[in-house]
């Protein structure tokens, strides 16, 4: 099978902590988009809480995310429902 050049080198994936669900974003750009020209823009959505967002610029994009993290407490260990005090 040939490997296309132009991939990035596989690194390990991280365990599934380092990668919390409630830090998961996906990111839609915009057809007109072209990033080697700096020009960025389209649609995040935080996958946990489903809140979206439209962005026009790199910032705008990272201000949209750190709104919606800013918006769920960070996760916390659950406690059991079932036990009783």
């Amino acid at each position: 099978m040939h490997q296309r050049s132009d991939r990035r080198p596989h690194t390990a994936v991280p365990n599934r902590a380092a990668l919390p669900a409630e830090r998961a974003f996906v990111v839609q750009l915009r057809a007109d988009a072209d990033l080697a020209g700096g020009v960025i823009s389209g649609r995040v959505e935080h996958v946990v809480s489903g809140a979206a967002a439209l962005f026009e610029s790199t910032e705008q994009l990272i201000s949209c995310m750190r709104d919606a993290l800013a918006q769920r407490p960070q996760s916390s260990p659950r406690s059991d429902s079932n036990s009783t005090p």
